[in-house]
């Protein structure tokens, strides 16, 4: 009889085992129950660090069934079924444990996401109410030669970027401040040499930043540290040409909008400073033009620009072309303004919250605005506001408000999430290099979103109860823009479109960076893996060619098991690598027999759970199937056609920037492994000044050290 490693190593272990304690306990005192289960146990917490959710499930079950009240194995077993993807088998696993008030107040904590995320537990109100988590005041300086150094004087505009930096105009002191998320700063960009004359709002857009100097009438273009690249505009009455240009606003096509005060109209720029159009004049007898325009925000092609007019304070609102859609009256007065605001102005800065609500800086408050209903939702007003100027939403979804007349920016977030409100979780344990250890921590808020930014002083990881003082963050996901990806190919019946994806394959081979890692597979009745790099592009087009030609049957007769191929197209990125994508390229449609085996929910879930993106490469211009969009988009990915004007391009760059909310911690132990047999628990809190997180799980040392 043959007996595999897998079930021979239990038995050494246990020969083992026994001599070691046949000493000490008298004949038959041995729990072989508890020694197997025990096992079992180790077996688990290996196979799911190594991304082997499936044999983890296996083990644990085993360990339960020989010791069918160890909490800790069921515990573990709610995790392998969760990153397995199967979300109620692991609610079901903490809910007992949590019957039997077996459950740490983290997993509870886990649970209550869960739940919320769900939609089992409604968490948020209708209409949610948010407090100040944080306030960073201008004159909170230093010192030199005798004289204060204002951190910042009249903060008049916000921008953030997607590693959740955030970028303040200070006025008075005619220049901008780099901010950490942890709210320090970390560097002034003054402009280089020529430096900003009466810097007043700012914009990011891809390692850019445009600037608006109201006292040079033109739109500065700086570079991350402040040196500037160029600028454009300039004063006067002609075509791209401003007087006391203000607020800015990006279009998805990376053109700016202006609001030019002096001039009531807006202008609109390419990316590269080319004049495109200008607009805002009267329109009619329907529109009078506009009069003090200030914030502007742009969605679906609807451009918002506030005013106030004889009618009062409006959001007038323009296509992207210019032409005047419709007025959309702002519940306030006079009393709402404080008397040192702009002449005529009366609500400054505009953002976007969500999809569908705006952020309105309004006097003393901050108003959260639907424009559909004509509504405000909530006021955000802590009593301590004199002139909100700014306001915006950063990459850690705080909302971000500077008051001019105070110098001060204040942070606001759901009150819901006040002094909790962070999802933590330990992914992955490696301590084959042991005493060096190596942990994977995500970190997001409990509606999923990534937290990004953090650094080794938002962290605290305790192994047996003491915190690690070595620890160190080695590198993140927003840091990191290699790529891993898996690419899978749809088998197609027609010849042209088999064509089209050979073509889709060779642009995204040329568009990833050679050092990236990418694996191409071939969905169909029998998924498969067909090369990965550092094959040549002559090869795999080679194999994708022959692999497509073999599988036109399969295309003709509908028979695809998609869950499955993303499945195996899943176990590399699960293995390593903080940029988990799938990509897959075919024509949009989807077999009935896709899902047959897993089943769409849980291919979702599993996606999700391990932070894999499931991206869409459509070779016809068509409307994807229903399950294709679903998972898009309960994974954050993107659908994009083959020979839109800029190709896949545009992917490749959402796939290098998207901030996925991972850290990979690392600390030297001092604990003893006593030749791999201690089981080491661990735990990781993560902390972003009034939020928090937990997570605990544990490891076991290699044996041989």
């Amino acid at each position: 009889m043959n007996i595999s490693c897998r079930e021979r190593a239990p038995v050494v272990v246990l020969v083992i085992f026994l001599a070691l304690f046949r000493g000490m306990y008298p004949a038959g005192a041995i729990d072989m129950d508890a020694a197997r289960a025990q096992e079992e146990f180790r077996w688990g917490v290996e196979a799911y660090h190594a991304a082997r959710f499936s044999d983890a499930i296996v083990a644990f079950t085993r360990a339960l069934a020989y010791k069918p009240e160890d909490p800790r194995a069921r515990e573990w077993l709610g995790r392998a079924f969760f990153r397995s993807g199967f979300d109620d088998a692991a609610v079901n696993e903490w809910e007992l444990l949590a019957d039997r008030d077996a459950a740490g107040a983290y997993l509870r904590a886990r649970l209550e996401v869960l739940r919320y995320r769900r939609g089992i537990v409604p968490f948020q109100d209708q209409e949610p109410a948010f407090s100040r988590s944080h306030l960073i005041r201008g004159e909170a300086g230093s010192r030199s030669g005798g004289s204060d150094i204002p951190f910042f004087q009249r903060p008049t505009g916000v921008a953030t970027d997607p590693r959740g930096n955030i970028y303040l105009v200070s006025l008075a002191t005619q220049e901008i401040l780099k901010i950490s998320p942890n709210g320090r700063l970390v560097r002034r960009l003054r402009g280089g040499l020529q430096a900003l004359n009466r810097p007043f709002d700012v914009q990011w857009h891809e390692g850019m930043l445009f600037v608006t100097e109201f006292g040079a009438n033109r739109v500065a273009l700086l570079d991350e540290r402040g040196n500037r690249r160029g600028h454009f505009g300039g004063a006067g009455l002609g075509e791209g040409q401003m007087v006391g240009p203000q607020y800015l606003a990006l279009d998805e096509n990376g053109h700016l909008y202006v609001t030019d005060w002096g001039r009531r109209r807006v202008s609109v720029f390419s990316g590269d400073g080319e004049y495109l159009l200008s607009f805002g004049g009267p329109s009619g007898s329907s529109f009078s033009g506009l009069q003090h325009p200030t914030g502007i925000a742009l969605r679906g092609g609807r451009v918002y620009v506030a005013d106030r007019d004889s009618r009062g304070v409006a959001l007038i609102v323009f296509d992207t072309a210019g032409n005047y859609l419709e007025r959309i009256p702002l519940p306030l007065d006079a009393s709402d303004f404080p008397s040192s605001g702009v002449a005529g102005a009366a609500v400054e800065g505009l953002a976007w919250y969500d999809e569908s609500l705006l952020l309105v800086a309004a006097g003393r408050a901050v108003l959260l605005f639907d424009p559909l209903q004509r509504r405000v939702v909530t006021v955000m007003d802590d009593a301590e506001r004199e002139r909100v100027g700014p306001v915006a939403l950063d990459a850690n979804g705080r909302i971000l408000a500077g008051d001019i007349d105070r110098s001060e920016l204040a942070l606001f977030e759901p009150e819901g999430t006040l002094y909790s409100g962070l999802d933590v979780k330990i992914e992955q344990v490696l301590a084959r290099n042991f005493p060096d250890v190596a942990l994977l921590v995500a970190v997001h808020d409990r509606e999923g979103r990534p937290l990004v930014g953090l650094s080794r002083e938002n962290f605290v990881v305790s192994e047996r109860g003491i915190p690690q003082e070595n620890l160190r963050v080695e590198v993140t996901d927003s840091s990191l823009r290699e790529l891993d990806l898996s690419v899978i190919l749809q088998p197609l019946e027609s010849e042209k479109l088999r064509g089209d994806s050979l073509q889709a394959l060779s642009d995204l081979l040329g568009l990833v960076p050679a050092g990236d890692r990418l694996g191409l597979y071939i969905a169909g009745a029998s998924p498969e893996l067909l090369l990965k790099r550092p094959a040549t592009e002559e090869r795999f087009l080679g194999r994708a060619r022959d692999a497509l030609s073999s599988r036109r049957e399969e295309a003709s007769r509908g028979d695809s098991a998609l869950d499955s191929a993303i499945r195996l197209a899943a176990v590399p990125l699960l293995e390593r690598g903080l940029r988990r994508n799938i990509l897959l390229v075919g024509d949009g449609t989807v077999s009935d027999t896709a899902f047959d085996e897993y089943g769409l929910q849980e291919v979702a879930a599993f996606l999700r759970n391990n932070g894999i993106r499931f991206h869409g490469v459509l070779v016809e211009s068509r409307s994807p199937a229903a399950e294709i969009r679903f998972l898009v988009k309960e994974t954050g990915g993107t659908l994009r056609y083959l020979y839109e004007p800029e190709g896949l391009a545009p992917l490749i760059r959402d796939i290098q920037e998207y901030p996925g909310g991972r850290y990979w911690l690392t600390y030297t132990s001092r604990a003893n492994p006593d030749f791999g047999r201690v089981y080491l628990p661990l735990s990781a809190e993560a902390r972003l000044l009034v939020r928090s997180g937990r997570d605990e799980m544990g490891y076991f040392p290699p044996p041989d050290r």
